[in-house]
């Protein structure tokens, strides 16, 4: 079975055909990923109601003192 991997420009490149350099920069970045999703995901109620907090505190930080004609749509 061929597998293939998808590059960020839509490529799609054998999996099979890659050398070992672009195999080991693709488990790095999954590994990359991986950890910054266990670093941003909830693992309980308590967890997920922190993180929403956090999220709503650098939202209205991001838009403090803006108002809505400075806004681009």
């Amino acid at each position: 079975m061929i597998v293939y991997w998808k590059t960020k420009d839509n490529r799609k490149i054998n999996i099979d055909e890659m050398s070992i350099e672009h195999l080991r920069n693709i488990v790095k970045m999954i590994v990359r990923q991986n950890q910054d999703y266990q670093d941003t995901c909830p693992h309980n109620i308590n967890d997920a109601i922190s993180l929403e907090r956090k999220e709503t505190e650098r939202r209205s930080r991001k838009y403090e003192g803006m108002s809505l004609g400075d806004l681009e749509f």
